[in-house]
């Protein structure tokens, strides 16, 4: 209920005002609503980002002018988004933890400010900690959690490609927890292939527009390249304004963008290496997005001071948060080293960042692991505080 009236709150507050990303995701889901399939503005279809953020909020534009429905189904996911984040929360850990995690997630600022943001960020959480919630629903039958895991893990797909390899993640936890081999690595494979056959239909498509081969979106090789070449800083850059490049389609240009990162890695081992530690610093150390694409909203209702303590007020709490996550893992870690590197929330932050250290860099990129970042701090909070219970008084000095 605190999560729905601050999201609530925020919403009506703070109008959409559509920034960076947001407007290519428009676009897209413009084009969906009308009928006229997945493509920009000017009638090109496209597949460079993925179809999913634009497919769900074609749903908004469908309803009225998008924007006052999609703040609706914001706040309904940013929501939903805190149940899931309890629900795994206890599933890894105790009561406690989940109720610390619950609240945590509530008053996450910039959970509340992507309330009027469209983006993909919060759909991608819900599909994918729905996917571990379903993966660790240990009261029903396998193939039932099972497929229904796999198949959350499939949407989330559509929105970002990372989700893909989650559940070998968890296959790769479970081996290690129950000391069997078989049955995690048979229940990965299952869920690869529901997967797989689920994203099928849309790999066709993107292969009939190319010509070539082409599973989900065709963005892949250009967010390597952008991490990975002689000017990379690891953060986002533009693409090279070449005309051998323009004269390409989509995934033609992908595919050479990525040629061109994989030659770099390769020629420069030593670069990307140190490129790789900076993409780690660049993806953890800020969360400031959700104030800076709300800034024009935010300045016009409110004054620069109230704006300021908005964004610093966030950016603590983001360390504050990921102080306790780092606390978590480590008391996870320090009790039995192979069982907390490969326990659910450590190993898929490590997936994450893996995966933006060897790409490209974001700050808001640690949105896809931050609830489980959250659901350690509340362990370790619930953890401490289960201490401080403990303690025997201090007794009174003798008189």
């Amino acid at each position: 209920m605190l999560a729905l009236a601050l999201r609530i709150a925020w919403a009506i507050w703070i109008p959409i005002q559509p920034a960076s990303d947001s407007t290519a995701y428009i676009e897209g889901a413009r084009s969906i609503a009308a009928g006229d399939g997945y493509a920009f503005a000017s009638g090109v279809h496209t597949a460079y980002w993925p179809v999913g953020t634009s497919a769900l909020y074609a749903l908004p534009f469908i309803v009225d002018d998008g924007y006052t429905a999609a703040a609706v189904l914001n706040v309904i996911l940013g929501t939903v988004l805190v149940a899931l984040t309890m629900i795994v929360a206890r599933q890894w850990f105790d009561r406690p933890a989940s109720l610390v995690a619950g609240l945590l997630t509530a008053l996450w600022p910039l959970g509340i400010q992507f309330s009027t943001l469209i983006a993909s960020e919060t759909p991608y959480l819900v599909a994918t900690l729905a996917g571990i919630a379903l993966w660790q629903w240990r009261t029903r039958p396998c193939i039932m959690r099972i497929g229904l895991a796999a198949i959350a893990f499939a949407l989330a797909a559509y929105i970002r490609p990372t989700a893909l390899l989650i559940p070998v993640v968890l296959a790769v936890g479970d081996v290690v927890h129950t000391r069997r081999l078989v049955g995690p690595a048979l229940h990965a494979g299952v869920a690869l292939l529901i997967i797989a056959a689920a994203v099928t239909p849309w790999s066709i498509r993107n292969t009939q527009l190319f010509g070539q081969f082409t599973l989900i979106s065709t963005n892949g090789g250009a967010n390597l390249w952008m991490g990975n070449n002689p000017d990379a800083l690891g953060h986002y850059m533009p693409l090279p304004d070449e005309p051998e490049l323009k004269a390409m389609n989509e995934a033609q240009r992908d595919k050479e963008l990525a040629a061109r990162a994989k030659q770099f890695i390769r020629d420069n081992p030593a670069r990307f290496a140190r490129l790789f530690l900076v993409k780690q610093r660049i993806t953890h150390d800020r969360e400031t997005i959700g104030v800076a694409w709300n800034e024009p909203a935010l300045t016009e209702r409110t004054s620069p001071t109230v704006f300021k303590l908005i964004k610093w007020g966030g950016q603590l709490y983001w360390l504050l948060l990921l102080a306790g996550g780092i606390i978590g893992a480590a008391l996870l870690i320090l009790r039995a080293p192979l069982k907390g590197i490969t326990h659910p929330a450590v190993a898929n932050w490590g997936y994450y960042a893996l995966i933006y250290g060897i790409t490209v860099a974001q700050d808001r990129y640690h949105m896809a692991f931050s609830p489980m970042i959250i659901a350690l701090a509340a362990f370790a909070m619930a953890r401490l505080w289960a201490r401080k219970q403990d303690t025997p008084p201090t007794p009174e000095p003798a008189s």
